[in-house]
């Protein structure tokens, strides 16, 4: 239970503070407060971790470089995405001028993309490696999401978001099945619900992070500008939508780095490369 609450808690309040500072500043006396109660809550659970009897995640698994980097990866290409749902949405009711619920069924043709794609991707996986493809799906979220970001007050659904979302849902499954492989390769099998549940928890936080700070720099530069309702939401949106790329340009970098402790199918081609 101490663990459990100090970081339920500790994650809360950092990601109140990241919400709250786009809205109070970034110095308010608020968002300072919630900074710091959060890192002492969280520091608070490592000692906490440390010396109980039956840790709920214990640190011995934190420690393994593969889990670390997999969930930090799974953190930045939810803090890429998950807002783009949103800003697209918005984009569209609110310069397109659809109704909401054609708004959200415009983003039906990617999740159909992801369903199609994401039955393939253990092939992939299985003929270029887990890294190969886990670095393709960074690469096509960033593409996807400068190609996003050109979008236009007066433009339309057909040809400025139907063409990059089709990409994105190509990309989503690529990053969101390799991430969770590579978080449970290096993990016992008692160990395997632990893996989940961290890389489930890196998946929700970094969509929080990533809609809060994305959603403030689309307010930021729309409030900033002297234009048009229309023309400043828009520019507010492409910003952001381009600002969301960073993310996976450093997920992308940070790939090579991943190290796959067990021979498996995700290195297939690799073991076939260092036996001739």
């Amino acid at each position: 239970m101490p663990g459990a609450a100090t970081v339920t808690a500790g994650l809360a309040l950092l990601a109140y503070a990241v919400v709250n500072a786009d809205e109070a500043g970034r110095a308010s006396p608020a968002t300072l407060a919630a900074g710091a109660a959060a890192l002492v809550l969280l520091a608070l659970f490592v000692l906490v971790e440390r010396r109980a009897t039956h840790p709920l995640v214990p640190l011995a698994v934190l420690g393994r470089p593969s889990l670390r980097l997999a969930n930090t990866l799974a953190a930045l290409w939810q803090m890429s995405l998950f807002p783009m749902f949103f800003l697209v949405s918005l984009y569209l009711q609110a310069v397109l001028g659809h109704e909401p619920v054609l708004g959200g069924l415009a983003l039906l043709p990617l999740c159909l993309v992801v369903i199609a794609v994401a039955g393939r991707t253990d092939r992939l996986i299985a003929r270029f490696g887990l890294r190969s493809v886990m670095g393709a799906g960074f690469v096509l979220v960033t593409v996807g999401m400068a190609w996003q970001s050109l979008l236009s007050a007066d433009g339309t659904y057909w040809a400025d978001v139907l063409p990059p979302s089709l990409l994105l849902g190509v990309a989503l499954p690529l990053v969101s099945i390799t991430t969770t492989i590579a978080a449970t390769l290096d993990t016992r099998e008692e160990e395997a619900g632990l893996a989940s549940g961290l890389i489930n928890t890196s998946l929700q936080f970094g969509s929080v992070i990533g809609l809060a700070a994305l959603s403030g720099v689309a307010a930021t530069v729309t409030g900033a500008s002297t234009e048009a309702r229309g023309p400043a939401l828009t520019d507010g949106f492409a910003t952001a939508l381009l600002v969301g790329a960073a993310p996976a340009v450093l997920a992308a970098l940070l790939v090579p780095g991943l190290r796959l402790p067990t021979p498996g199918m995700a290195d297939v081609p690799e073991r076939r490369r260092t036996a001739s």
